[in-house]
């Protein structure tokens, strides 16, 4: 066998393929130039092609890298790290094989090795990104309920102010910074130290009230000093201070705040707490769904607790109850947010579709005059006359009329309807 010469046809031949590509990715142009293309930068080029965002990155360097050289070393160590502390978000540590990415790093010698793990840092730092400051998970793929839509950064844009800035601030700054954000990561510390500790401890096996004695008492009280939420005591009696803990644990729980550990209650303080904390990591990423400037006054409507709440300034200033779709799939109001831009006064309520099919129809094939506090309109907005109307004669799918309440005391909408438009009906 002999050697490939360093000339002719074959090596020609090799060399095109390489150039064409280099010129198409619009990184050298025609010349004598392109004899000094590196197979490092070749290499790069070629692992960005179907990456149209990395592409662009690195033809505005001229295919340069950010991981690679000596002088990068503190931006790997500041990826390395942020990553190590991935788990500290709640993200999964699997995502981004730590391990493997140190090992396959050392073990890259050649140029187009070094190339391969350039252009993968930069993937995986782009997905880090990604995943810390606005979530793993698509909502609307987590539930068909959640119509949120996230506010995602430009990738492009992201890697370039990162090549610009100092590494370790960047990735400092990239998780949400909201109060509650920073509560939820308290909170999972403590969980995880306390399942170290063995727990919650035995849960409770009855409801009890206050002045019970006995064994579940005993229970409740470690449970409770567990949870941190009373001193320790010896106490064997469902005493005042027994009752002020249980009220705490209602109150942070969104329970009736009573002091009695009914089946309610009872059975949220008996949550396993490996289940408490994946209730908290599930909370963490709605959190980052929602990592966005709010302004200085917003709005936050809680659907589990019912409550809707106006913050000004980090504080809340007003809170009101919030009546809040049922469980069934077709009740259930959606989870997004949208921007409030005017209010109705003595507004109307236009009944929406389905709970005039589902809620007003059947009483009204009864008796037209059912639910007499509705109007009933046809298609221009008249009212029906109830008496000339056969609404026994129609099913759900054929009803052709909506329904609205007027203005008035008794509306449920109140005095005052808040607007911000959305397809959904909510207010």
């Amino acid at each position: 066998m002999t050697a490939e010469p360093k000339t002719g046809p074959l090596r020609q031949a090799r060399l095109i393929p390489a150039l064409v590509a280099a010129l198409v990715l619009g990184w050298v142009q025609p010349g004598p130039a392109a004899a000094q293309v590196t197979a490092y930068r070749q290499a790069v080029a070629e692992a960005v092609a179907e990456d149209a965002d990395l592409a662009a990155f690195y033809r505005s360097r001229g295919f340069e890298g950010i991981w690679s050289r000596p002088e990068d070393a503190p931006r790997r160590a500041a990826l390395m790290t942020a990553l190590d502390g991935a788990a500290a978000h709640g993200l999964a540590p699997a995502r981004y094989d730590v391990a493997g990415l140190r090992a396959r790093l050392q073990a890259a010698t050649t140029p187009a090795e070094q190339a391969a793990m350039e252009v993968e840092l930069s993937r995986l730092f782009l997905q880090y990104a990604r995943d810390v400051q606005t979530g793993m998970l698509e909502p609307g793929r987590v539930v068909s309920a959640i119509k949120r839509e996230v506010p995602y950064r430009d990738r492009l844009e992201t890697i370039t102010a990162f090549a610009a800035a100092d590494p370790a601030g960047f990735l400092m700054d990239l998780p949400p910074d909201s109060p509650e954000y920073a509560r939820l990561m308290r909170a999972k510390m403590q969980l995880e130290a306390q399942i170290a500790r063995g727990g919650w401890g035995a849960p409770v096996r009855a409801t009890l009230e206050p002045g019970a004695t006995g064994p579940e008492v005993v229970a409740l009280r470690n449970r409770l000093i567990a949870m941190g939420l009373m001193e320790r005591t010896a106490t064997a009696t469902y005493d005042a201070r027994l009752e002020a803990a249980v009220r705490r644990f209602q109150e942070a729980n969104g329970l009736e705040e009573d002091g009695v550990l009914g089946e309610g209650t009872l059975a949220e303080l008996n949550r396993d707490i490996a289940e408490r904390l994946q209730s908290v990591l599930v909370a963490m990423e709605r959190e980052r769904w929602l990592n966005m400037d709010l302004g200085d006054r917003h709005i936050l409507v809680n659907l589990t607790d019912f409550h809707a709440r106006i913050v000004d300034d980090g504080s809340v200033t007003f809170e009101t109850r919030s009546v809040i779709g049922a469980t069934a799939s077709d009740r259930q109001s959606p989870e997004f947010s949208d921007e409030m831009d005017h209010m109705v006064i003595n507004p109307s309520w236009y009944v929406p579709r389905s709970i005039i099919v589902n809620e007003y129809l059947p009483g009204l094939r009864r008796n037209p005059s059912a639910h007499g506090h509705m109007q009933i309109t046809d298609s221009r907005g008249r009212v029906v006359n109830r008496g000339a109307a056969n609404f026994a004669s129609y099913s759900a799918s054929s009803f052709p009329f909506a329904m609205r309440q007027p203005p008035g005391p008794n509306n449920a909408l109140g005095r005052v309807k808040f607007m911000f438009p959305n397809r959904y009906n909510i207010y």
